[in-house]
């Protein structure tokens, strides 16, 4: 049996605006093996986005448990959150959040010297050979394209060699033929050095490449499927 790396139990997330409580997430369970590639697909507002924050230690859960690895991070300081996000987990967005005025390899090495800082350079023009950009790291952000500064992103977050990778809608500011090059990239990723991908979206093509598919609808998972 694979190695269970995520884990959470009745994780539920409330948001509270004056008298105004929503409940973004209700009872979750989920739990999802070390090296696959996980899709979490919903409407908008079913809690997808709040789901990743939660298991990437930017938010903290109302209720219930988040396990990775041999963590639980529910029962984490600030300090100790800082740190696992930094050790543990990656992450890519949708807008890339790229740091305009860091080229390409700056970009990515700012994330490996959170980790290792001797050899940040070596590891960041590595990663950036393995995305195809070894030509464009001297590039700018303004200078490469929307799926060229996704190829950076990705390998800004896997520079550090984080269990996970989180993804929120990676391909959703692109076209649709450099969204597959970017999924096909990710899922490489994954199958050659067993990174954990969670990604969530609203492409549901992107789910028939997918170890697991997480079904979410207001804030509960009304699904798992598991492809073999």
């Amino acid at each position: 049996m694979s190695e269970v790396l995520i884990k959470t139990d009745f994780l539920g997330k409330d948001y509270v605006t004056g008298e105004v409580t929503v409940n973004a997430l209700k009872e979750v369970n989920l739990s999802v093996e070390k090296g696959k590639f996980v899709v979490i697909i919903g409407p908008s507002g079913c809690g997808k986005t709040t789901l990743l924050n939660l298991i990437g230690g930017i938010d903290r859960p109302s209720e219930g448990s988040i396990t990775v690895g041999a963590k639980v991070i529910t029962n984490m300081s600030e300090k100790e959150l800082t740190g696992f996000r930094k050790e543990d987990i990656g992450f890519i967005f949708q807008f890339y959040n790229l740091i305009p005025a860091l080229n390409a390899l700056e970009n990515v090495e700012l994330s490996a010297r959170l980790k290792f800082p001797k050899d940040a350079y070596e590891r960041s023009l590595e990663m950036l050979k393995r995305v195809g950009l070894e030509e464009k790291i001297n590039k700018y952000p303004s200078q490469l394209s929307g799926g060229e500064q996704q190829r950076v992103a990705i390998a800004r977050a896997l520079a550090k060699e984080p269990k996970v990778v989180l993804a929120d809608e990676p391909t959703g500011n692109l076209d649709s033929k450099t969204g597959k090059a970017i999924i096909n990239l990710m899922l490489d990723i994954c199958r050659n050095q067993k990174t954990t991908f969670l990604i969530v979206t609203h492409d549901v093509s992107i789910s028939e490449l997918a170890d697991q598919i997480v079904h979410l609808q207001d804030g509960q998972v009304i699904k798992t499927s598991a492809i073999f």
